[in-house]
Parts: C-alpha cells; structure tokens; sequence
C-alpha cells in the first residue's frame, strides 16, 4: 500500500440571499379566509471557510465553519419564525476500504444566540390587535449527524 505525505483542499463561500423581495406569508385556509402576515425580511450573507485533508488513499478528514445571517430583525420577530443569526462547526470524514466504496459520516453542530419576542397589543388597528401581548425567549441549538455509503460501478 502506498502513503502519500497527504493533500489539503481549501473551500470557502459567499452567499447573498435577497430575502426582502419576500413581503408577506399568505395562508389560505379555506373558502375566503385568508391570513396574511407581513415579514419584513432583510438580505442576508452567510460565510463559509472549510479544509479537506486527504490522509491517503483510503482516508479523507475535513472540518469546517459557517456564520449564517438571519433575515429576521429583532423588533419583526414572531413565534413562527424565532430565528437568530447562527454559527455552524462542522467535522467529517470519508473512508475508502476498496476503490469502488466510500464510506462517510459528518457531525456539525449550530451555534444561535437567544432570540427574543416582544409582541405588544397597542389596541384596534396595530398589528398584533387583538392577539394580545408575548413575551419570550427561544433558545436555539442544533446537531446533525450524516451517513452515508457511495458504491460506484
């Protein structure tokens, strides 16, 4: 079996998502009723830097990183979308046991500030009439685990 000294891979990404063009959420939920919940999204970027390192042949170890931007603003936010600005750690590996078979398995866990909600009922004519008022604090985290088995023929 040959050894090589080992090869690194470089990545990394930009990502502009132009969120305002999405004004409203409209649900119909039935012969003329309509709800309608204006979202008031902004752009957002997200960045992402990573490596693979190519042990040999057989073995390939990789980690990276992330920082996403929520299109929420702090004062728009809601229940239905509690989201934060969230920062991604990410570890993985492929192993190659025979040359037509890689297997790999990824970790990456999602980092979120608290987000918070502060709905206030101002009375007849304001957006959160007559709902009421909410108060509350989202805590957000996240892990996710992948396999998965690639056979070429």
């Amino acid at each position: 079996m040959a050894r090589d000294s080992g090869d690194w891979t470089f990545l990394g990404s930009l990502t502009y998502t132009g969120w305002s063009i999405f004004h409203t959420l409209t649900a119909f939920s039935g012969p003329g009723r309509i709800s309608a919940t204006q979202e008031n999204f902004r752009d957002t970027i997200s960045v992402s830097l990573g490596a693979d390192y190519r042990v040999n042949d057989k073995l390939t170890l990789r980690a990276g990183t992330m920082f996403d931007q929520t299109p929420i603003r702090d004062q728009y936010r809601t229940p239905r979308i509690a989201d934060n600005n969230r920062y991604w750690l990410s570890f993985g590996t492929t192993y190659r046991p025979v040359a037509n078979l890689a297997l790999s398995a990824a970790y990456s866990h999602i980092f979120a500030a608290d987000s918070t909600v502060a709905l206030i009922d101002a009375g007849p004519g304001t957006p959160n009439f007559p709902r009421g008022n909410l108060n509350a604090t989202y805590r957000i985290s996240i892990d996710i685990l992948s396999v998965q088995a690639t056979c070429r023929f």
